[in-house]
C-alpha cells in the first residue's frame, strides 16, 4: 500500500493495522519510520465521544514531514490536535479546547494553537502561491494519464476527488480503494436520493440532504450527498473524500450501471 492509503485506513480506524514505506500503524497510533517517533494518535473525546485526533508538534526530518502532511490530509474531517507528545493521557479532557490537568500542558494552549495556526496558514499560502500555476497548467495532462494508470495530479483541487476503475475497485486520487461491488450496491441509492433532492431542494446548502453512516465501503464506512450552493453539482462525502457527482456518475456508466 503506498503510505496516503495507509493514513486513511488509520484515520477510518478500518484495520488494526497497516504497513507503507517508513510509515505505519498500530491501532490507534501511526509511526514515522519506527516506534520511536509516533506521529499521530486517534482517540475517542471522553465527553462527546467523537474520533479526534493528536498530531505531533515536534521536529522532525524531511520525510517525517511529508508523512505528517498526509496525516493531516487524512484526518481533514476531523477535530485535532497539536501535541508535543501523542501519548498523552487525554481522560481529563472536559471540553475539545481544554488543557490536560498536568503541568506540562502536553496540548497546546488556544492562543499557542491559534498562533501555530497562523503560522501555518501563512506557510501554505506561500507554497500555494509558488506552485499553483504550474499545477494548473499541468492538470490536464495528468489528470488524464491517472485516468490511464499514472499518478494522481497534483492540482487534483480543481475538480474534487477524481475516480478511476482499478482491478475489482473503485480507486480516488487520494489513493483510497473501494469495492466494486460497494459501488454497485450505492448506486440505485445515491441515484434516488439525488432525483428526490433534484425534484425538491433542500433550503440549505453544505449540510448533508441523504446520509448513510452504517453503509460499508470496504474498509470504510459512512456516505453522505451533499450541495455546496444552490444550483450547483452536488457532490459525495465518503470521509475526507469530497467527490463530484459528474465522477459517480462516469463511474456508474462504466460498469454499465
Amino acid at each position: 500500500m503506498n503510505n496516503l492509503e495507509i493514513a486513511h485506513l488509520w484515520a477510518n480506524r478500518s484495520r488494526p493495522s497497516g504497513k507503507g514505506s517508513h510509515f505505519y500503524f498500530e491501532g490507534d497510533t501511526i509511526y514515522s519510520y519506527g516506534p520511536h517517533f509516533p506521529a499521530a494518535r486517534l482517540f475517542s473525546h471522553p465527553v462527546t465521544g467523537q474520533t479526534c485526533a493528536l498530531i505531533t508538534t515536534g521536529k522532525r526530518s524531511l520525510t517525517t514531514t511529508r508523512h505528517v502532511a498526509l496525516i493531516r490530509q487524512a484526518v481533514s474531517h476531523l477535530t485535532v490536535f497539536g501535541v508535543t507528545n501523542v501519548t498523552v493521557d487525554v481522560s481529563t479532557l472536559a471540553k475539545l479546547n481544554d488543557v490536560c490537568a498536568d503541568s506540562a500542558a502536553w496540548l497546546l494552549s488556544e492562543a499557542e494553537c491559534a498562533k501555530a495556526a497562523r503560522r501555518e496558514s501563512a506557510r501554505r499560502n506561500r507554497a500555494r502561491v509558488k506552485l499553483d500555476k504550474a499545477n494548473r497548467l499541468a492538470f490536464p495532462a495528468e489528470l488524464g494519464a491517472w485516468r490511464l494508470g499514472g499518478l494522481a495530479p497534483k492540482a487534483g483541487f480543481l475538480t474534487g476527488t477524481a475516480l478511476r476503475i482499478v482491478g475489482r475497485a473503485v480507486e480516488t486520487s487520494a489513493s483510497a480503494r473501494v469495492p466494486l461491488a460497494a459501488a454497485r450496491r450505492a448506486w440505485p441509492v445515491l441515484l434516488a436520493a439525488v432525483r428526490a433532492e433534484e425534484a425538491n431542494p433542500t433550503p440549505v446548502c453544505w449540510e448533508p440532504f441523504f446520509s448513510a453512516p452504517d453503509f460499508k465501503w470496504g474498509d470504510y464506512q459512512g456516505i453522505s450527498l451533499r450541495r455546496v450552493d444552490f444550483g450547483s453539482p452536488m457532490e459525495l462525502v465518503v470521509g475526507c473524500h469530497r467527490i463530484p457527482w459528474d465522477e459517480v456518475a462516469g463511474i456508474a456508466a462504466k460498469l454499465g450501471l
